[in-house]
């Protein structure tokens, strides 16, 4: 069954809005009495029965409502790439391989530094609702690598950086479990950077034989963090 997106449901009701409702009245043809699927993002399906339809809004009544399975995904933080494509394409694919959360960092040699994060959140929801997932991961906000290294930061990270003396994120996984992995943009993290992750004591890993592209290399990691 098709799934919509509402941030205005709970174990009652809710409507759907925008191009959600379009897309179920306009374009599904749904009518009053029929029954739909949504998701709010956060965790939790719903079945709703249509009650009400108009062009830019559709109401319904929830008759159940199911949690998705706890899943304990990994955070994904990458540089942000210069070429758009490639990383809607990134963000798309982590969001269907399942993460929690993605962090996009501005490196050394990061050559674009902002994001047109309206856009981003549509393809985040679209592939959260073509993966049949409910939980939408959270999208931050740009931040220096520099300064987010500096912060807090959550145990058991891993940079994705190659070396032929680096071990395998697989090898480190066996001795701890991960909560996530840092990716560098195009062009890698500056000798600069690494030297900072090495001052944290970030351990730095391969995540194959080969070089990777950045976003080969998000998809990669995401799907070897996930069980």
């Amino acid at each position: 069954m098709q799934l919509f997106y509402s941030t205005l449901v709970d174990h009652t009701g809710g409507e759907l809005t925008g191009q959600e409702a379009v897309h179920c009245s306009r374009v599904l043809r749904h009518r009053t009495g029929q029954f739909i699927r949504v998701v709010d993002g956060l965790g939790s399906y719903f079945t709703g029965e249509i009650t009400h339809v108009q062009k830019d809004r559709v109401t319904f009544n929830v008759v159940h409502e199911e949690k998705a399975h706890n899943e304990d995904l990994p955070l994904i933080a990458f540089g942000i790439l210069k070429n758009e494509s490639r990383m809607e394409w990134m963000l798309e694919k982590l969001v269907e391989t399942g993460v929690s959360r993605v962090i996009p960092l501005i490196c050394d040699r990061s050559e674009k530094r902002r994001l047109r994060r309206q856009r981003m959140e549509r393809i985040m929801i679209s592939a959260m609702k073509q993966s049949g997932r409910a939980l939408l991961p959270e999208l931050s906000e740009p931040v220096s690598f520099r300064e987010w290294l500096a912060g807090s930061l959550p145990p058991h990270l891993a940079v994705a950086h190659y070396h032929p003396n680096h071990r395998s994120l697989q090898t480190l996984m066996q001795l701890q479990k991960m909560a996530g992995l840092v990716i560098g943009p195009e062009g890698d993290f500056s000798p600069e950077e690494i030297d900072l992750v090495h001052h944290r004591k970030i351990p730095c890993i391969n995540l194959g034989r080969y070089r990777l592209r950045a976003e080969t290399a998000a998809l990669v990691a995401c799907a070897l963090l996930n069980p």
